[in-house]
């Protein structure tokens, strides 16, 4: 049947289909015009698994490192395949052996810059058991692929010596770091065009064995090693004051506050108090101004006078998001307010429509006593934390809030219900529709999207 389809409609077919093994299997279907389309589009992801044990000069086996380099210079020496990729990602598993500087990262970064039409770098060092490559070796891989707008590091390690020499990345528009030494967030303040920040911190043991299936070594931290990755990153967003006049040097492009970012997430793993929730409200306590940020998600053990802080001096005309997460289990804001307590609004971002509370909102009255919604007239979605209450009448629960809130479409609790409210033309509810929770995709760390797909 495909070999009855032009060579148009086929390219418009297998572009759809982004499953690395898929396209394999297609590329062995026999077809001439379905191969040589299908093995470019295949060609788009670079995956490159390297065991660390030979990649140094001390390497125990020299016939297995010399191949290991050869097989390198022999894929980058493939023109068509090079200038096909889109996408590379690199992942260290092992023990690495010898000298930092090793020949392999020197062949590495002398070829690399050949992808010239790499959009998208991921390096993923967490299955090293001992020793790893120096970040000065990540930081040229980097620096040498010319068109990358996308970066994601998984479990990479770096002292402050290793960004001595600042790396300008003006292309960069998303930044993915997990479970990273804090170093790395120099690369955030280097990135102009930075518009999506992501950064997971924390010890890192449920994370490798959710995702990763305990397949390896974990290279992680102790908890209070690994807390510090966002306390550093908020004390860097700035540049410094010092270092202003070295920056105008740049290509005549000065390095931004990190004022163009329209998302900005930080989760961390501890489930109690850490160092990442008093230095993000620290940092947002200087009131810095983020005019063009959409999104803020913050998966922190906040205390409340924390979470108060935020909101007071959080300056973000543009916040569409607003999530966070609060670290005591007290039910302050599922009791009634107390007379000294300060009610909050959320009126410093007029666009907000969604807007996750740190309750459990069984009670509209109490929610709207802690909470004053009406001050936000575009309020679309409210969600709320999970509960373990028996026989709630959501339906009821969900009529209640959209009577107060005329914007509404759509109220959750957490693991529980999604209701969709349905609307007359006058704005009167007509039917509350009962749904399964839907978790929003903005929980989800995802990067700039499928941008490099489209290239």
């Amino acid at each position: 049947m495909f070999s009855q389809l032009s060579p148009e409609l086929l390219q418009e077919i297998l572009e759809n289909v982004f499953d690395h093994s898929t396209l394999w299997n297609i590329c062995l279907v026999g077809n001439r015009t379905i191969f040589s389309i299908a093995k470019k589009l295949y060609w788009k992801e670079i995956h490159w698994r390297w065991n660390a044990a030979l990649l140094g000069y001390e390497a125990e086996d020299k016939e297995k490192c010399k191949r290991y380099q050869q097989q390198l210079v022999d894929y980058c020496s493939n023109e068509e395949r090079v200038k096909a990729a889109r996408s590379i990602n690199l992942e260290f598993f092992g023990e690495f052996s010898g000298d930092y500087s090793s020949e392999f990262f020197d062949i590495l970064e002398e070829e690399i810059p050949k992808f010239v039409n790499v959009t998208h770098l991921c390096i993923n060092a967490s299955g090293l058991v001992v020793e790893f490559p120096s970040a000065q070796n990540f930081g040229v891989i980097i620096h040498r692929l010319p068109s990358i707008i996308s970066l994601r590091l998984e479990g990479c390690r770096a002292q402050e010596k290793d960004f001595e020499a600042r790396l300008y990345l003006p292309k960069l528009q998303g930044l993915e770091l997990w479970y990273c030494d804090p170093e790395y967030t120099n690369f955030a303040r280097d990135a102009p065009k930075l518009y999506v920040l992501e950064v997971m911190t924390g010890d890192g043991e449920q994370w490798w064995r959710d995702e990763k299936h305990g397949v390896g070594t974990f290279g992680g931290y102790d908890d209070n090693a690994s807390t510090f990755s966002s306390h550093s990153l908020l004390r860097k967003l700035e540049p410094d004051s010092d270092e202003e006049d070295e920056d105008e040097d740049r290509d005549g492009e000065q390095p931004r506050e990190m004022k163009a970012l329209e998302r900005l997430a930080i989760r961390c793993d501890c489930v109690e108090k850490c160092w990442d929730a008093i230095a993000i409200t620290i940092y947002i306590e200087q009131a810095i101004p983020h005019p063009d940020l959409e999104e803020l998600i913050i998966h922190t053990p906040l205390r409340e006078r924390d979470y108060r802080s935020i909101i007071e001096y959080l300056v973000a005309p543009s916040l569409e998001v607003f999530y966070t997460t609060i670290w005591e289990e007290l039910p302050t804001f599922d009791n009634p307010r107390t007379p000294t307590t300060a009610q909050i609004s959320f009126a410093e971002f007029p666009v907000l429509s969604e807007l996750w509370l740190p309750c459990k909102g069984l009670d509209v009255d109490i929610v709207f006593d802690h909470f004053a919604l009406q001050d936000n007239a575009s309020l679309s979605t409210l969600y709320f934390n999970e509960n373990d209450a028996e026989n709630v009448d959501y339906i009821s629960l969900t009529r209640q809030y959209a009577q107060r809130l005329p914007k509404l479409r759509h109220v959750a609790w957490k693991d529980r219900k999604f209701c969709r409210i349905k609307r007359e033309a006058d704005g009167q509810v007509s039917d509350v529709l009962d749904k399964e929770w839907k978790s929003p995709p903005w929980l989800v760390f995802r990067g700039i999207g499928s941008w490099w797909e489209d290239l």
